[in-house]
């Protein structure tokens, strides 16, 4: 009986040294694992939200830009294609065009600026950020009613490179 209690007692003396560094090892691979796992997840999401963010820019931006240049009752395209001067129609006291129609004599303009931003007379910070200078912008189309207006923007985090891009054909409503 004396040989069963003391073989029980040595059972309990704890783990040995090799049965520690195993565990901690094992825990160590699983931890690694998992912390990998954890940052592939987060730089995927930041990823896909700056794509995200980068979309709704340029959606907000050909937004404003259709809605500056739909109003417009005259339109002149730049010959490289970057900016567009336009001029509002004369308006009565409730805002509605004056009839026939006539420009207000003040030229507004959207451009690409040297630094890579889209810009909009009388709106203090850019339209759009990294608007590349080697395609147009803006284009006249057959229809003296109509401009073509295509923005796009390229981005960059050092790893990957992408480009959101949308285009859209304003009819001018007060154009003559």
């Amino acid at each position: 009986m004396k040989s069963a209690i003391a073989r029980i007692r040595h059972s309990r003396r704890g783990a040995t040294v090799i049965e520690m560094v195993t565990a901690v090892s094992i825990f160590t691979l699983l931890s690694l694992g998992g912390l990998g796992l954890l940052v592939g997840g987060a730089n995927s999401w930041n990823r896909d939200f700056a794509r995200g963010s980068q979309e709704t820019d340029v959606a907000q931006a050909l937004r404003r830009v259709e809605d500056a240049l739909r109003f417009a009752c005259a339109v002149q395209v730049d010959t490289n294609g970057l900016g567009i001067t336009y001029f509002f129609p004369v308006r009565d006291a409730q805002g509605r065009p004056l009839l026939p129609i006539q420009s207000d004599g003040t030229a507004r303009r959207i451009w690409r600026a040297a630094d890579g931003t889209l810009r909009m007379t009388g709106f203090n910070r850019p339209l759009l950020r990294n608007v590349p200078a080697d395609a147009p912008i803006f284009s006249a189309t057959t229809s003296q009613r109509a401009v073509r207006v295509a923005l796009r923007t390229s981005t960059s985090d050092g790893r990957s490179n992408w480009t959101a891009a949308r285009t859209v054909v304003v009819q001018i409503r007060n154009a003559p």
